[in-house]
């Protein structure tokens, strides 16, 4: 119990931080209807945003999503609608992933490299190589 408590906890933290580094009007659309620009970027200048949250994953809401749905009881419904919506949040990652490199090119690229997609593994790798 005290696992899920603090994997919803994280979760909950992983929400809130994607939220203080993504432009919200833009990644809710508004944006684009307002300044009517339909391959607006989701950053304020343009460019890829690596600051907070977004320089350790690529995709925080992904990763929190996938810590919710999996810090729940897991009986055998449950686990069928999780591998589900795992498999579902798998490929909208990765046809993000996809429309991010054609919208930024080489830059997506180099960040792929530098940063993790949805656990912090090259992070981690990073700060225990000291």
């Amino acid at each position: 119990m005290i696992v899920r408590v603090l994997i919803l906890l994280f979760s909950f933290y992983l929400f809130f931080a994607g939220s203080r580094t993504y432009d919200l009007s833009s990644f809710l659309g508004f944006r684009q209807i307002q300044q009517k620009e339909h391959h607006k970027t989701i950053s304020d200048d343009g460019n890829i945003n690596t600051s907070g949250i977004l320089g350790v994953i690529r995709h925080p809401w992904y990763t929190a999503t996938f810590l919710f749905i999996w810090a729940g009881n897991l009986n055998t419904s449950s686990l069928i609608v999780n591998v589900i919506l795992s498999i579902y949040l798998v490929i909208g990652c990765l046809l993000e992933e996809k429309k991010l490199v054609l919208e930024y090119g080489e830059q997506y690229r180099i960040y792929q490299k530098n940063v993790s997609i949805l656990f912090p593994w090259k992070w981690l790798k990073t700060k225990l190589k000291g």
